[in-house]
């Protein structure tokens, strides 16, 4: 899913799934290559469309877990070890 939105104006709708922003025709709307990307497991809703302030709203939250877990891993970075199990005592 790409970043085309950056060439469109900062108002115009983009694409509905998180982290994407592609231009779309109307907000609430995936764009095609997410439509490509994830085929039938986008699925039809009988619900309205999420409007842009419901969809800003849930990306804040999105991007609020994405931050932590860059900084858990930045605080603990991976070893090539793994972890050992601890031996049980008699």
């Amino acid at each position: 899913m790409g970043k085309t939105a950056s060439a469109a104006h900062p108002d115009s709708p983009q694409c509905v799934l998180p982290s994407c922003g592609n231009h779309v025709e109307r907000w609430g709307q995936p764009c095609q290559d997410c439509r490509t990307a994830f085929g039938p497991r986008l699925r039809p809703t009988y619900v309205p469309a999420m409007t842009r302030e419901q969809i800003a709203e849930r990306d804040r939250d999105v991007e609020r877990v994405l931050a932590l877990r860059r900084q858990v891993r930045a605080d603990h970075p991976a070893t090539d070890d793994p972890p050992r199990p601890r031996r049980r005592s008699a």
